[in-house]
């Protein structure tokens, strides 16, 4: 019910209510301390905390706008690429991938999991600086991830 609830909401959520990520042609992938989480976490070149995406399969990113999850893409954009991703400090390169999504764009993966930022959703702010991890505390179906491409669990 709850995730029916999410998902009704942003599915109202108007088109100019969160802009879209931007496409770097190699972002990067790092690994930072969040003091929010008590743990290390997957971030991105700016320090930005990144996200997974509980419903999508591997390698295999459901959070777009034109699918169910309608306006999702606007809550949660995805790391995008025109190239490939670069692993930063602590990241494990070989974790690094990518995948097609439904628009033709192409987003980074890490251990299959394609990456989201989080853009922010009443009564939760954006995550707009590093160490930020709003997101996290957002919905049940959302995750922070480890250095080791695992969901975090929280402590």
């Amino acid at each position: 019910m709850k995730r029916l609830v999410v998902l009704l909401v942003l599915a109202a959520l108007p088109a100019t209510a969160v802009a879209a990520s931007a496409t770097a042609a190699q972002p990067t992938v790092k690994v930072a301390f969040s003091t929010k989480l008590k743990r290390q976490i997957l971030v991105g070149g700016t320090g930005r905390t990144l996200y997974m995406f509980v419903s999508d399969a591997a390698d295999t990113p459901t959070c777009v706008g034109n699918t169910p999850f309608s306006g999702c893409g606007r809550v949660w954009p995805p790391l995008l690429t025109t190239g490939s991703a670069r692993a930063g400090k602590g990241a494990v390169a070989s974790l690094l991938g990518t995948a097609t999504r439904s628009d033709g764009t192409v987003q980074v993966t890490y251990n299959h999991h394609p990456l989201y930022y989080f853009k922010g959703y009443y009564p939760s702010p954006p995550d707009k600086q590093a160490g930020d991890a709003h997101g996290q505390d957002f919905a049940p179906d959302w995750t922070a991830l480890t250095p080791k491409g695992q969901p975090l669990v929280k402590p």
